[in-house]
């Protein structure tokens, strides 16, 4: 489950989610594309941006009961890209 408070302390961080469907996206190896840079968030969506994309996109709050994984900046650089 999201923790906004927590989201919102790591603002200008990566986050990547593990899905509520067949796929859990933290099974999956870990990469720079599995990962969205955290623009900001409040009670009712979450702004991010993915990996080298110039539009941003939004979480809203009826999709936070899911798991999450957050990375600073520096852990975030030493990920390969695949």
């Amino acid at each position: 489950m999201i923790n906004i408070e927590d989201i919102k302390q790591n603002i200008g961080s990566y986050i990547r989610f593990g899905g509520k469907g067949i796929m859990d996206g933290l099974k999956f190896k870990r990469a720079k594309t599995g990962f969205y840079k955290i623009v900001n968030a409040d009670d009712e969506s979450i702004k991010l941006k993915a990996y080298k994309a110039k539009r941003g996109c939004m979480l809203p709050y009826w999709e936070y009961d899911q798991d999450y994984e957050i990375l600073n900046v520096k852990e975030f650089k030493l990920l390969p890209v695949y």
